[in-house]
C-alpha cells in the first residue's frame, strides 16, 4: 500500500494547544482504517 500524506485546510480559529491533538486524532483514525500514513498536517487560512 502506498504511504499517504494528509493536509487539512481549516478556516477558523483553533486553540494552539488543540492543533497537535487534531493531527494525532486524524492520524490515528486513518491508521485504524489500515492506511500507511506518513504525515498529517493542518493548514490554517483566514
Amino acid at each position: 500500500m502506498e504511504t499517504i500524506q494528509v493536509t487539512i485546510e481549516i478556516n477558523g480559529e483553533v486553540e494552539q494547544n488543540d492543533k497537535s491533538g487534531i493531527e494525532d486524532a486524524i492520524y490515528d483514525a486513518l491508521k485504524q482504517l489500515d492506511y500507511d500514513v506518513e504525515r498529517v498536517q493542518l493548514r490554517f487560512v483566514s
